[in-house]
């Protein structure tokens, strides 16, 4: 077929024929744009969260590592301190402070303790118990000894069931002093 159309008439065609084109690629391309941000936008959110979830796992693991060598290293734990503060509230027995001082002192690297209670009783003494474990017999006996060495401690005692394992023993010590200053 033979196109007879004056070349003027061609050529402002063919411009309007190459103008639509690439207004349907450009309209094209912003579509895939509109697209691709609508399905990435969510997945972005998602990944930030995670992050940020991620962050706050990792935190947590450290803190826990943290409290869990200061307590295999025989260090205060914040739970004693805790106690002592709230001990200190009663003013009942001002040689209750100085008796976890020294439970505190004498505790070696070895041992770990992860509770200690306290009872009044209608005399003039009061009961300590501390409860933890040793990593040998050696280190459970050595503290023990440490302790029934101290002067402000009238009893230290431990149950013969607790000395049974030579390694990881968990023991349940009871100390007695008295509730006045000497």
């Amino acid at each position: 077929m033979v196109n007879i159309l004056p070349k003027k008439t061609q050529h402002e065609l063919s411009a309007m024929y190459y103008a639509r084109l690439f207004g349907t690629f450009l309209i094209l391309v912003a579509v895939m744009i509109g697209i691709g941000a609508g399905v990435l936008t969510p997945a972005h959110f998602l990944a930030k969260e995670e992050a940020e979830a991620s962050k706050r796992y990792a935190d947590a693991l450290q803190q826990t590592l943290t409290l869990s060598e200061a307590s295999s290293s025989g260090r205060m734990l914040p739970v004693l301190a805790e106690q002592i503060k709230v001990m200190k509230a009663y003013q009942r027995t001002p040689v209750l402070e100085p008796a976890l001082d020294r439970i505190i002192d004498a505790i070696p690297t070895t041992v770990s303790v992860q509770k200690v209670g306290f009872k009044f009783s209608a005399d003039k003494d009061g009961t300590l118990t501390v409860a933890g474990t040793a990593k040998s017999r050696a280190a459970l006996v050595g503290f023990v000894d440490t302790l029934k060495k101290d002067s402000l401690f009238k009893n230290v005692s431990v149950p013969v069931g607790d000395l049974v394992a030579e390694t990881d023993l968990p023991f349940t010590m009871t100390l007695t002093i008295p509730l006045s200053t000497p």
